[in-house]
């Protein structure tokens, strides 16, 4: 079923939506948390390359947000869509307030897609500094989310952010200044704006100052994790700075500015499986360095078979994904995956512990195959 989640599909959102709906009902709840991992991670990125760059993690979020306010819809009562709307609730409650005319049916206005009402345009908003237009963006409320939501005012100040590195810095600064720390926009700001295209001093600012400001707050950790790690991976022209982040991480780790969380260790995965081979040797030990995290087992497995991770370190691919699967509360296999993996891995006798530390937490799992995989990787490996 988590193949049907982000189907390219057009003109057929509706069915799609409905056959997830009917298939929900028969899964088991180890299943129900692979499906729910598999929503949160969001669509591949390929499956966006064709919107413009400054649009792409509004479309890319938009996709995960109104999934889980679909299944979440219709399965109020199930304790497994209970969590993650809990979590959309308090990153964007405008999204989860308004009247959606159809959550499972793609609409489109003149090629963009009509996500929220607002009477300022992106273009409207960078026309002032955000120290003018501070009182307004604070206090915007609504009643009738047929007409401009609050929403709408939002994701417009945010998108003005992305598209105006210098702007959101400001924005960001002056909401500093004012204390507005309960804001809604920061959340909304951090998945818009890139880190790396920021000058040094702005980076210094936020690492040492705005970040333990929310050092409590579990949903925009989340979101500041992503515009640290993951907001440069839909940008091919800017490029993750890993230096910056090795040592930003390691200085968690040690508690400065403060503790790394396991939350925030888990979303820190969906940025390693995309390094290239010599900084995702960086990175591994850090993560195994970390707080220990709770992880259903599921993990961007096409991505993965897409990379050259399995063949430049397929050492140290192994031994975090045996990591993974110790520290999962469900359970995420699909044979042919598997085979493909070790069809990937080097004929190297050394790995052969590796995999069988792959397997043999598979089996602790009740996996069924997880016998005949050793046996392939034995075989894989040693002949």
């Amino acid at each position: 079923m988590t193949g049907l989640i982000y189907r390219p599909v057009s003109g057929a959102r509706h069915e799609v939506y409905a056959l997830a709906k009917t298939l929900y009902t028969q899964l088991t709840t180890p299943e129900k948390a692979t499906l729910w991992h598999a929503i949160e991670a969001g669509p591949p990125l390929k499956w966006i390359e064709h919107i413009e760059p400054e649009r792409r993690t509004e479309v890319w979020q938009y996709q995960i947000d109104r999934f889980v306010l679909y299944l979440y819809t219709e399965f109020p009562h199930d304790p497994a869509a209970q969590k993650p709307y809990a979590q959309l609730e308090m990153r964007a409650p405008g999204f989860v307030n308004a009247k959606h005319r159809a959550l499972d049916q793609d609409f489109w206005f003149g090629g963009v897609r009509d996500l929220a009402r607002c009477s300022r345009s992106v273009e409207d908003i960078l026309m002032s500094s955000p120290e003018e237009q501070l009182d307004y963006f604070l206090n915007f409320k609504t009643e009738d989310p047929l007409e401009e939501t609050r929403e709408g005012l939002v994701s417009n100040v945010a998108r003005a952010a992305g598209k105006n590195s210098a702007w959101g810095v400001q924005l960001m600064r002056a909401l500093s200044n004012r204390d507005a720390w309960n804001s809604d926009l920061w959340n909304s700001i951090f998945w818009q704006l890139s880190f790396v295209k920021l000058p040094a001093e702005d980076q210094r600012w936020l690492l040492s100052y705005v970040e333990g400001k929310f050092s409590h707050n579990e949903i925009i950790l989340d979101g500041i994790t992503y515009f640290l790690f993951n907001s440069a991976l839909f940008a091919k022209e800017t490029s993750v700075n890993p230096d910056m982040l090795h040592n930003y991480w390691s200085e968690r780790l040690k508690g400065r500015p403060f503790s790394l969380t396991g939350q925030e260790a888990h979303a820190m995965l969906n940025w390693v499986w995309m390094l290239p081979p010599c900084e995702f040797a960086e990175a591994v030990p850090l993560v195994l360095g970390g707080p220990e995290f709770e992880s259903d087992g599921w993990t961007a497995m096409t991505q993965i078979l897409e990379s050259p991770l399995p063949a430049a370190q397929p050492s140290l691919l192994l031994e975090l994904w045996a990591y993974i699967l110790e520290h999962s509360n469900g359970l995420y296999v699909d044979e042919k995956d598997y085979q493909k993996l070790l069809g990937r891995l080097p004929k190297n006798p050394t790995l052969l512990d590796k995999w069988e530390r792959v397997c043999q937490a598979l089996s602790r799992q009740g996996a069924s195959c997880a016998d005949s995989l050793f046996g392939e990787g034995k075989r894989h490996f040693t002949t």
